[in-house]
């Protein structure tokens, strides 16, 4: 395949990204000034994709005119990148990537803060095969959206023995015991057993960088001292002991007159972003007995708590920052008794994974959300409404109780959560409230909304305690208002009952893979891509057993949705574009080839879907669904939404790799 530089300014529309690996950072350095692009001459044109590397002296230059440029952008990239960063030009045609590269950036005089126009950006290649760091993709996607891109094509050309994730995060991809056997003839796919090939990226792989430890292991691990973690009872003893989750953890054992506070971590953290979405890990447990059965987790002005048992657990907590003090609190609800033995261990700080379909918390007080302080916290009751705890949760001892002399309104008599309690939604942005709820009486239904005006949801049949679910995408009259709750009718009495509230933002998702069927019908569902566990949060994009038609899956730990494609059963052993589309406030829908319509179903009822499994590519990651056939170039987009063009546009300029 013949790259011409030329062509990536020719469609009109031609921009350059540059990303930093190392501080997970990209940067829009702007719009190409038309036919600006230049290299040397013996690099006006380069042959690849023909399996036959192409040598070159180190050093040759590439220079380019950027237009429009933010001239804060060029000065961030400038002081950030690194000598392993990716600098990135796309048009509509087609995107290069160009790896293992030093940056200059020139400036002049006329090219100043207040007059940006067209500055000169210029790199030289480090390598000396154009295989190693010149690779051309197919079409134009958005680099702030791809955060998956497996392209066997690519990498049998580069000679790879193992799958590399080319997409601007270097992900680690685990073959599953695929051997170099798994490589197609065909030099643009991976051939699939049905049997016990798959791909992997562990979601470890989508979070930042660690942001505990940079000086101290210790603070994680425990191995050999506690880091700089401090006691703050000083009659209790902690220590770096043998029986933790994994080698030594971290014991604390409590002494005489013991507080509520337990332990800090306020030094070897790296400060927080306000607005930006974390995942705190630990592994923890009490060891023989524990006043009060839970501990909370608090940092970045939120916290969470977890119920203590005798074999240790993982809190995962997924919470956007509402401060950039990182110091890491753990108390217990009430003071634990002298003798009590508190252990903690594997505890680890990064950005939130990026194969999640929803940030963190929102609401960053835990007893806002769960009232396991016997307390209602920052709740109040406005009109005939009030509200107190009653001791019958969904979950753990307490809930919230609310009761009404009258019928409920959205403007005059409700249960309210402030807006400073929670993180302030954003107008055009998707977001998912999320909460368990319960009639006292009969009749009495719940209505959930945002301030006098904003928009509502009304949820029924609340005999028992069910999954409340409310998608929406915030207006005006959203952004900066209270969250509401009130009842249908008049509760004086029993009310309703209201546990695990939660409020996270939505992101949508496109997973694109090229597939081949190996033309015999299916015996079980056969996995494409995805992440899924029976039991969890998860997407998951395969064909089904029976009918050999794609099909989605989408789900949370209460409500699954599953949308059948309406072709014909793709058992022809030939080539096909899979295409799955996730709209959290709309739908789940399927596309085949060139932007075939292959079904939809809603997916407003599914509600938050924040897991820790892996995305797997041929199976399911549960030893099932595994795919026979061949997969071609396979990606993941999050916040995105390919549109029926898009799904025609990409098909039309990928089809010739595969022989259509």
């Amino acid at each position: 395949m013949l790259i011409k530089l030329a062509d990536i300014r020719t469609e009109g529309i031609a921009f350059v990204w540059a990303f930093d690996k190392k501080n997970r950072a990209l940067y829009n350095l702007g719009g190409l000034e038309l036919d600006s692009l230049q290299a040397s001459p013996e690099m006006s044109e380069i042959m690849l994709m023909d399996g036959v590397p192409h040598q070159l002296g180190a050093g040759n230059a590439y220079a380019v005119k950027l237009m429009q440029t933010a001239y804060t952008d060029l000065q961030l990239w400038e002081g950030a990148h690194d000598d392993g960063a990716t600098l990135w030009l796309m048009s509509q045609k087609e995107t290069t990537v160009l790896k293992n590269t030093n940056y200059t950036v020139g400036y002049t005089n006329e090219h100043s803060r207040k007059k940006p126009g067209v500055i000169p950006l210029k790199w030289r290649s480090e390598g000396t095969k154009v295989s190693d760091y010149l690779w051309k993709m197919h079409g134009m996607f958005d680099p702030t959206s791809l955060i998956l891109l497996v392209n066997p094509a690519l990498q049998k050309y580069v000679g790879q023995t193992s799958i590399v994730d080319v997409s601007p995060y270097d992900r680690a991809v685990s073959m599953n015991g695929m051997a170099a056997s798994a490589w197609n003839a065909d030099k643009v796919s991976l051939d699939l057993d049905g049997v016990n090939d798959y791909l992997s990226i562990a979601d470890t792989e989508f979070r930042g960088a660690e942001l505990i430890g940079a000086l101290d292991t210790n603070n994680r691990s425990f191995t050999s001292g506690i880091g700089n973690w401090v006691k703050q009872n000083a009659n209790d003893t902690f220590a770096s002991t043998t029986g933790g989750a994994s080698g030594n953890g971290g014991k604390l054992t409590v002494g005489a007159s013991a507080g509520a506070t337990l332990l800090k971590l306020s030094d070897d953290i790296k400060n927080l972003v306000v607005g930006r979405s974390y995942h705190l890990h630990l592994s923890t447990k009490y060891q023989t007995a524990w006043n009060g059965g839970y501990v909370q987790f608090a940092l970045g002005g939120a916290s969470q708590r977890i119920v203590l048992t005798t074999s240790f657990q993982e809190l995962q907590f997924d919470f956007i920052a509402a401060s950039v003090n990182p110091e890491i609190v753990i108390s217990s609800l009430s003071a634990p008794s002298s003798g009590d033995i508190l252990w903690i261990d594997e505890v680890s700080l990064k950005e939130s994974s990026e194969s999640n379909l929803n940030l963190g918390e929102r609401i960053v007080n835990a007893n806002n959300r769960d009232f396991e302080q016997n307390t209602v916290g920052d709740w109040t009751g406005t009109g005939n409404h009030s509200v107190s705890t009653v001791a019958d949760p969904y979950e753990g001892t307490y809930a919230l109780k609310i009761v009404s002399s009258g019928a409920g309104s959205q403007a005059a008599n409700y249960a309210s959560l402030a807006a400073t309690k929670f993180t302030t939604l954003v107008a055009g942005k998707k977001y998912t409230v999320e909460l368990w709820a319960k009639r006292g009486d009969a009749g009495v239904n719940l209505n959930v909304g945002f301030g006098a005006t904003g928009q509502t949801a009304a949820f029924t049949n609340l005999g028992s305690y069910a999954k409340c679910v409310f998608n929406f995408t915030a207006g005006a009259n959203d952004a900066g208002a209270s969250l509401r709750l009130w009842t249908n009718v008049s509760s004086p009495s029993n009310g309703m009952r209201v546990d695990k509230i939660s409020i996270t933002e939505a992101q949508d998702a496109t997973i694109v893979a090229w597939v081949k069927k190996n033309g015999n019908p299916a015996s079980a569902d056969e996995a494409i891509c995805g992440k899924w566990l029976e039991s969890d949060s998860t997407f998951l994009m395969s064909f089904t057993n029976g009918d050999d038609k794609l099909s989605g899956l989408f789900r949370d730990t209460a409500t699954s949705v599953t949308v059948t494609g309406t072709t014909t059963p793709i058992t022809d052993n030939a080539w096909h574009l899979c295409v799955m589309t996730i709209t959290r406030a709309g739908n789940v829908q399927l596309w085949v080839d060139s932007g075939v319509d292959n079904g939809a179903a809603s997916a407003a009822a599914v509600g938050k879907l924040i897991t820790a499994s892996a995305v797997t590519m041929g199976s399911d990651g549960n030893s099932a669904r595994y795919f026979a056939g061949k997969l071609g170039a396979c990606m993941v987009k999050r916040g995105v939404v390919w549109s029926q063009q898009e799904v025609i546009d990409f098909y039309n300029s990928t089809k010739a790799v595969y022989g259509l």
